[in-house]
């Protein structure tokens, strides 16, 4: 039992918070949201502002319990868009935004999209998904970022590095 000075907080696994938030369901945000409960995350949530970023609204949410977590930002079907948002829609913020909703004339690989990487488990909009054919190609003349289903990238150094990730199943981007 905790004493006086003790904080208990529930933990969720990483893994867990894979899953929950490929589970999530669509659910309407507006400025009045309360007590909104997003897969992956603990507590419940608040609308604490919005913004319009390329005619998409966007809303920032503050967890109601703990109210040193970071937040979070939503689109208005209640789906995470950003998570670690510590100034609100700052100007780093409002770029990240401005990515996700960004039209892109021509992928460089026509046989992943970008809700299939979302769908995986990497949110950021400004990524786009390749699948190993196109990395490999990619990797001549640019960085190509090995994507985790946590949300996470790191750089590829090698062609063995996108060799090695394809065969667990990971996917890639630019």
């Amino acid at each position: 039992m905790p004493t006086n000075e003790e904080k208990t907080i529930p933990m969720i696994s990483e893994e867990q918070r894979k899953q929950s938030a490929k589970e999530q369901r669509n659910f309407e945000v507006n400025m009045n949201t309360e007590n909104f409960s997003i897969k992956g995350f603990l507590g419940t949530w608040h609308t604490a502002g919005n913004t319009n970023v390329g005619g998409v609204d966007f809303f920032l949410m503050k967890n109601d319990t703990y109210t040193d977590m970071a937040n979070i930002v939503v689109d208005c079907g209640g789906r995470l868009v950003l998570d670690n948002v510590y100034d609100g829609f700052d100007e780093h913020t409002v770029e990240l935004l401005r990515q996700e909703v960004v039209s892109v004339p021509k992928l460089p690989d026509d046989t992943i999209s970008t809700d299939e990487m979302k769908s995986y488990g990497y949110a950021w909009g400004g990524m786009l998904p390749m699948n190993e054919t196109a990395a490999l190609k990619v990797m001549q003349n640019c960085n190509v970022f090995l994507l985790y289903a946590d949300n996470t990238e790191s750089m590829a150094t090698d062609k063995s590095q996108i060799t090695a990730h394809a065969a667990k199943g990971g996917i890639f981007g630019v």
